[in-house]
This record gives structure tokens, C-alpha cells and sequence, in this order.
């Protein structure tokens, strides 16, 4: 650029500086002042560049699998246009479109809204403190360890029933899948995460990034941490299929965020975690069964009959001491012999419960394996998910097998 434009782009970085279009401090700025700087020595960054001076990425970043550049640079065009449709100028500060850099373009703030950059995001693996924790205890309990005090050791007399049995057999790689859900941080003014926030509604860094650009407001100080967490009564339905883990060399553990349908083709699987937390999984897991879930996840309902089983913590004015809770169990078979199991509670002492009832061999050794598979629904009353009683309350074979990948 030639000095004079120079010197305009300078002046207007510096106005919109003093009065704060970006705020004071944090990450807005950050990238206002790294994009300014930049300009003004006549240097043009790549997203790469951004994604580690401005937001603390690895050298290692791949804009195609971090959409966290596009998203705040959209965000920054957004604020530069709401800033200008309220106070025109004659010559306004923009970002074109493709490029990292400050021009000065003539002309009024467009009407139309901004178009939002791609969010697409390759597969990969997350590292998060959920599936560390839960790796390491899929470690221990193949080992055959058993957590806290006053636990007994598991016995493997349930791996011998009709439902487990297969699972013995099967010499293709097992797979656990975790129900994990994700969560994001707050900031402060100065860029500090001060609180950590699970929103039923964002359950991935793709949905935060979205809901970052639809709502601006409402998620100023939100911020991507890579994190997710685990129920803890997760530790416990592990540990009780302990057993039937231990048998097994060729066990892998994913998030079921992570899970894709197509995973079934290769692979027994086994879920563990809330009903909620099932993601991808839960289509397959109740179409053409005869239970569902109800208005919420709290409740299951009997497609036959109408009977509904709901979750005392999901009932206002619920009695105080004991409480009861459900667990949803199936095992169905796939086109290749494969199988789908799938321990799933309503919360903690529903998913303690029907692990519980299902690694108890004089409970599950009386059911009944149809050709398809079984579902069924275990209740589990206790004060604080301890001393549980679980008790199978509704039982149904699977007729058919549920929609499975072709290929």
C-alpha cells in the first residue's frame, strides 16, 4: 500500500482502538491487534499463523480440523459491520473475504448478513481428561483391579449366559463406547476461564463454534477447551463387566462423540453411560424395539402398552431417601455376527443398576435370547445410587435386527 492509505488504514485502526470495538481485552483484541500489526508492516498471515500467535494452538494445527480462526474472524467482521451501521463513515475498516488483513473500503455496511465460514471438521481423536480417565480404568479393570473399598471382586459365571456368551467367542475387536459429554469455558474480561458450562444444546466444538457466530452475545466469553466428562457411575458398570473385558486382548475404548455408525461393521460394541449420552448410537439403538425414549430422558415408555418409566430425579417434589431410577439394557445381532450391547441409564443409579442385574449371573442367566436380541428395563431404587436394589421390571425379544451400515 502506498503511504497515504497507509496512513488512513493507521488512523482508523487506532480510532476504533481508543473507543473499544473490540472490547478492552481478550481474544477479540488479540486478534484485532495481531491482524492490525500485520497489515500495517505489509505482511498477510495464513490461518496457521492466527491459530498459534492468537489462540495458543500447536505448531501442528490443521485448519481443517480447527475451525477456531474462521469462527472469530467472522466474529470480527460482524462487530466491524454492527460498529459502522451505527456509526457511518466515510471510509470503513474490513477483512476481505479469504484474506487475514485490514483494508479501508468505501461505502455503506452491507444489508445482507454475513455468510458464515465452512465448519466442517475431519474426524479426529480428542484428548480429554474423560477419555484419559477412562482409558486408564479400562487398563485396570482388564488387569482384573477393582476401585474403592468395600467392592468384591467380580465373578465371570455371567459371561456364560446366552446373552454374554457370544462376546467370549467373537475373535474380531471389541469395542467400549463411553457416553461423554462435552463442555466449554467462560471467560472474563481479560481472557481467564473463570467457569466451565455444559449446554444441552452444544455438544461439540463444532456446535460451540456455531452457536459463537448465531449468537454472539450470548456466548461472548465462550471458549473451546477440549473437554468433555464422563458420569461416575460410568467406573462402576465398567468395573462390573470387568470380567468379560479381561477375556478379551483386542479391546479399544472411544467417546461416543467420537462413534460413527460405521464402526458397527467391524467391531462388537458395548455401551456404557446415561441414555442422553448415547449420540449416534441411540437410532440404532431403539429403532424397531419396543421401548423408546420418552418426553425426555429421564422416561422410557413401552411403545405396546403406553407404560412410562420415569426417573424419580426428573419429578419435581420427589420424595426425599430413596429414589428410583431406570436402566435400559439390549443386545442385538448384526449381519455378521456381530453385536451391539448397550448398558444405559436414566442416571447414575439406573446405569449402576442395570449393569448390575446384567453381570449377575441368577438374573441374566434366566433371559431369554431371541434371534434378533432382548431389551429390557431394570429399576433401581437406593438413597445416593448405594445399596442399590435392581430389579428387571420389563423384558422383550428383538424380533428383527435395527437399521445396520450396508458397507
Amino acid at each position: 500500500m502506498d503511504a497515504g492509505e497507509r496512513t488512513a488504514l493507521e488512523a482508523e485502526v487506532g480510532r476504533l482502538r481508543d473507543v473499544g470495538v473490540m472490547g478492552r481485552s481478550g481474544t477479540m483484541v488479540r486478534l484485532f491487534d495481531f491482524i492490525a500489526d500485520r497489515t500495517l508492516s505489509g505482511t498477510r498471515p495464513n490461518e496457521a499463523e492466527i491459530a498459534v500467535e492468537v489462540f495458543g494452538r500447536s505448531g501442528s494445527f490443521e485448519a481443517g480440523q480447527d475451525a477456531v480462526v474462521r469462527v472469530y474472524v467472522h466474529r470480527l467482521r460482524k462487530r466491524l459491520d454492527d460498529y459502522y451501521v451505527r456509526h457511518p463513515v466515510e471510509r470503513r475498516l474490513t477483512v476481505p473475504r479469504g484474506e487475514y488483513r485490514f483494508t479501508l473500503e468505501s461505502g455503506a455496511v452491507p444489508s445482507s448478513p454475513a455468510k458464515m465460514p465452512s465448519l466442517w471438521v475431519s474426524s479426529w481423536p480428542k484428548w480429554v481428561p474423560a477419555g484419559i480417565a477412562a482409558c486408564a480404568l479400562l487398563a485396570g479393570l482388564a488387569g482384573g483391579y477393582v476401585l474403592g473399598e468395600g467392592h468384591h471382586r467380580a465373578t465371570d459365571a455371567f459371561t456364560r449366559s446366552a446373552v454374554w456368551a457370544a462376546y467370549r467367542k467373537a475373535d474380531r475387536p471389541l469395542m467400549i463406547v463411553v457416553g461423554d459429554y462435552y463442555i466449554y469455558g467462560e471467560t472474563d474480561h481479560i481472557g481467564n476461564v473463570q467457569r466451565l458450562v455444559r449446554e444441552f444444546d452444544i455438544n461439540s466444538r463444532e456446535d460451540l463454534y456455531e452457536h459463537m457466530m448465531l449468537a454472539e452475545d450470548s456466548v461472548e466469553g465462550a471458549v473451546d477447551l477440549n473437554l468433555a466428562y464422563l458420569p461416575i457411575s460410568v467406573a462402576e458398570a465398567l468395573r462390573a463387566l470387568s470380567p468379560l473385558i479381561g477375556q478379551r486382548s483386542n479391546v479399544r475404548l472411544i467417546m461416543a462423540s467420537d462413534f460413527t455408525p460405521r464402526m458397527l461393521r467391524d467391531n462388537d460394541v458395548i455401551y456404557v453411560g446415561y441414555i442422553s449420552g448415547l449420540h449416534a448410537l441411540e437410532p440404532i439403538t431403539f429403532r424397531d424395539g419396543r421401548f423408546q425414549v420418552g418426553s425426555s430422558y429421564d422416561e422410557l415408555t413401552d411403545r405396546q402398552t403406553g407404560k412410562r418409566y420415569q426417573s424419580d430425579s426428573a419429578r419435581a417434589g420427589a420424595p426425599g431417601g430413596d429414589n428410583r431410577e431406570f436402566g435400559y439394557f439390549t443386545s442385538v445381532i448384526g449381519p455378521k455376527g456381530n453385536r451391539l450391547t448397550v448398558l444405559a441409564g436414566t442416571r447414575d443409579a439406573g446405569l449402576i443398576g442395570v449393569a448390575q442385574a446384567v453381570t449377575d449371573a441368577s438374573v441374566i442367566g434366566k433371559v431369554k435370547l431371541a434371534d434378533g436380541g432382548v431389551e429390557m428395563i431394570v429399576e433401581a431404587s437406593g438413597k445416593d445410587f448405594m445399596g442399590l436394589v435392581p430389579k428387571v421390571v420389563a423384558e422383550a425379544p428383538r424380533n428383527g435386527q435395527p437399521a445396520w451400515p450396508a458397507n
